[in-house]
Parts: C-alpha cells; structure tokens; sequence
C-alpha cells in the first residue's frame, strides 16, 4: 500500500510508501522528500550552479569594467575639448590683443601718411619725373637750394603743412614701435621696423635743417618699401589664425602639383634670374602705389617678393604644398596652399597677377578661375594673366592652349571686363616658348 502527502503550498512533496505488515505491529513505513527543483533543473547540480554563478560574476565585473572606462574616456575627451576650448580661447585674445595695441593703429598710422605723401612736393616731383629722375624727400631736404634755404624752410607753405603732419605721424608711429614692439613675433619684422625708425629720425633732422650737405653721406638712409606689404600681411596672418577652425584639408595633388612638389628647389633655381622687368613695368603702370595685388598661383614666391619690396601689399597662394613653402620662406610674404576653385578672398584687390599659372587649367577650370578672380578684384582693379601660344610635353605637367574666342566671350561679354593692353613675349627661361599677355579692367 503506498500514499503521497503533499505540501500546501506545493513547494515540496513527500511521498511515502507503506511495506508489508508482518505482524499486527510491525507495519513498514519508508518516506522521502522530494524538492521542486529536481523537476525545474533536471540533472543540474549544485556545481553547475556554482560554476554558472562564477560565470555570470565575472561577465558583470568585465562589463562594469567597460562601463569605466567608456565612461572615463569619455568624460577625458570631454575635459580634452574644453582644455582646447579654452586654449582658443585664449590664443584668439592674444592675436586680438596684437592687432588692438599694435597692428591695427600702426596700420591706421602708415596709411594716413601714405595719403598725405602722396600730396606732398607735388610740384618738385612732377619736374623731377620730367627730367628722368625720382624725387627723394632726404635730399632734397638737405641740399642747399638757390635762396639758401635747407629743410623745411625750402618748400612751399602748403607744403610744410603736410611735412609737419607727417612727421607727426612719425613720432606716434616710433612711439607705438617702442611700447608695443613686444607683439611682434616676426624678427624680420623687428628689423625692418628699426630701419624705419631711423628713417624717421633723419627726415626730421634734415627737416630741422641740421643735415645741410649731406645728401651724399646719407644717401644709404631710404624708406623701406617692404613696411606696408609686411604690416599687410601680419595683419591677415592674425585673422586668419584667429577664424581657423583647426580641420586639416585633404591633399590630393594632381600630376602638375605632384611634379612642382618635387621639383620646387629646381624650379625656383631656374625661374630666379628670370628677367621680368618688362613685364612688371607694364603692369604697374596701371596700377597706383602701394595697390593691393593677388599673386594667383605664385610659385614660389618670385613675383610676391618683388612687388612687396617694391611698395605693394601682396596675398599669394598656390596649389602646391612645397611651393607655399618656399614663397614663406621670405618672411614679409603670406602664402595659402588653395587651389583657384577655391579662392574666397571678396573685392579687395586692386591688381591680380597670374602670370603663367592659369595655363595649367583645362576649358572648364580656366572658366571657373578667371571668374573667382573677377570677384577678388575691385571695380576698376586690373587683371594680368599670361598662356603659352604653344606647348610641348616634356615632363608630367599639363599645359592646355585654349580658344581665344571662349575667353573673349567670358571676359567682355558674361564678366563685362574691357581689355586694356595685349602683347606677347618670349619666355624669360625657355627663348623657344613665347607667351600672349593680357591686361583686362574691371568695370
């Protein structure tokens, strides 16, 4: 005979089975227990549980470990970026700071005096050009004229005017040089600035009539033309570090910016002793004093060095990464690696010079080019470019003859400029190429 008992609540069962009686007395009783999880988990043992414990230890500590340092990277790169937030922060403030105290009112000051020369001894200048020659304001200060004057006194009252303004502007110039000469980084810069003290310091000696006779003696004392053109570009230096948003732009070099990277000493050897002289007195003769010029894909450097040292301020930019290089190299330049398509500068040249840079540009490019370079010009800027009549392959570069009638059409009609001079030339460097020059207005 056997029975099962179970449990209210079900949470384990006894069962017991009743042996055979033997005597009135001696009835066999055998029970067990019997507990739910031998139904739930079969043959798992105790050390299957214990082991699929252990397991699920180790997997919650190696997560929770991920977690940490997810969460710690993450909160790293966070303090990372407001680090660097701040260091922008304070690098703007200090480029700010150099062109409030030192560059933007020195710039103010050169330009107020290039204005007020450019009125001055309008007369003695006007009967020096006549005869060839290019009036020198040191001696003619020093030299004794008929009446026995010397200095101020020689020249006319309005004259002396303008002078006495100018040596105003001078004194406030060599102040702002002495107790803000610590915002320039540029030692070439420092240097240039000293030699334009000492100019200051003469012109107004002979001013004062302490230099008569001179002339001779003092004749290596000359204004540095590079000031403006280096001021210029110290100036746009510091605005562009301060709006730069610290991306790296992807350098892909076609064929012809691959063979000027690695050949841009060679190339520079060989263009240097290049006699442009020709070229250049045409062009500025278009142009006013101290204009603002775009060198468009300058090479490296020969023509923006010229111009700046000649009295014009100068941007530049080429499409090659070593030719930017080197054009730096001179130390009153500003050079941008971009290509023409990539140009953004708006209306604030008065020149632009792409001299045998835009024959690198197949039809469409070319388009593109001249028309991103009439929307840096001003209304009445001037636009000198040169092509090749003809070309031959002899190295990876790509050269492209293009159909004058299309840039006609694009120049006059769709950008509305006007031609002023054409002319053509030999090569500077290879007598066997000859080039056609072009000098369009903007109207």
């Amino acid at each position: 005979m056997s029975t099962e008992q179970s449990s209210a609540s079900n949470e384990e069962t006894i069962n017991c089975v009743v042996g055979a009686i033997s005597g009135r007395d001696n009835a066999q009783i055998t029970c067990s227990i019997e507990s739910p999880s031998s139904e739930i988990f079969g043959s798992f043992t105790s050390d299957h549980l214990a082991s699929s414990a252990s397991f699920l230890t180790i997997f919650l500590a190696l997560v929770t470990t991920l977690y940490t340092i997810w969460r710690y990277r993450r909160d790293s790169e966070s303090q990372q970026m407001q680090i660097q937030t701040e260091k922008n922060k304070l690098h703007k403030l200090d480029q700010l700071q150099k062109i409030e105290k030192f560059y933007g009112p020195f710039n103010a000051l050169r330009e107020e005096s290039f204005i007020l020369y450019q009125h001055f001894a309008l007369e003695e200048k006007a009967r020096l050009k006549e005869d060839g020659k290019s009036f020198r304001t040191l001696t003619y200060l020093t030299e004794i004229d008929e009446s026995g004057f010397v200095g101020i006194e020689k020249l006319a009252p309005q004259d002396q005017s303008i002078l006495k303004n100018i040596l105003q502007i001078s004194d406030k110039s060599l102040e702002l040089i002495e107790s803000h000469g610590g915002y320039i980084d540029n030692s070439a810069l420092h240097t240039l600035l000293g030699k334009l003290a000492a100019h200051f310091r003469i012109i107004k000696l002979a001013a004062d009539g302490e230099l008569e006779g001179l002339s001779e003696t003092l004749k290596d004392i000359v204004f540095p033309r590079e000031i403006d053109g280096a001021i210029d570009n110290e100036i746009a230096k510091i605005e562009n570090s301060i709006n730069q948003n610290n991306t790296q732009k992807k350098y892909c070099p076609n064929e012809t910016v691959k063979f000027y990277d690695e050949n841009s000493h060679q190339y520079a050897l060989k263009t240097k002793k290049a006699d442009m002289s020709a070229v250049y007195g045409i062009f500025t003769s278009y142009i006013p004093k101290g204009a603002k010029i775009l060198d468009a894909g300058c090479g490296v450097g020969r023509d923006t060095k010229y111009f700046i040292e000649s009295g014009y301020k100068v941007r530049s930019f080429d499409a090659s990464k070593t030719m930017v290089e080197i054009c730096n190299e001179y130390p009153f330049a500003y050079c941008e690696r971009l290509t023409f398509s990539e140009i953004e500068f708006g209306p604030i040249f008065d020149a632009v010079w792409a001299s045998a840079s835009l024959l690198h540009l197949n039809s469409n490019e070319i388009e593109t080019a001249l028309s991103k370079l009439w929307q840096c010009l001003k209304t009445n800027g001037y636009l000198y470019f040169s092509l090749k009549e003809t070309y031959s392959e002899i190295d990876s570069r790509k050269y492209f003859v293009h159909e004058e009638d299309k840039l006609t059409t694009l120049l006059l009609n769709v950008l509305e400029m006007r031609l002023v001079k054409y002319w053509e030339t030999p090569s500077s460097i290879n007598k066997e190429d000859r080039f056609k020059n072009y000098i369009y207005k903007k109207v």
